[in-house]
């Protein structure tokens, strides 16, 4: 971890929430391009409960990874 004193190295928390949110996303929309199905409606329960872990999943893994490099 690099801690620094200098305020232009530091992001915003929200900036990482952001970025973690969207890739989050990303994950997900692979995951319904690849079971060709991008409709909600027409994905069973347990597609789309693995969706939702898809996103969620990511979401805290790039969240933990930035935070963990982030200069606190």
């Amino acid at each position: 971890m690099n801690i620094t004193n200098n305020p232009e190295d530091r992001r915003d928390p929200e900036e990482f929430a952001q970025e973690a949110y969207l890739y989050g996303a990303q994950m997900a929309a692979e995951y319904s391009k690849e079971i060709g199905k991008t409709d909600l409606a027409i994905m069973t329960p347990d597609e789309i409960l693995t969706l939702s872990e898809c996103f969620c999943k990511n979401y805290h893994s790039k969240l933990n990874e930035l935070c963990s490099e982030a200069p606190f």
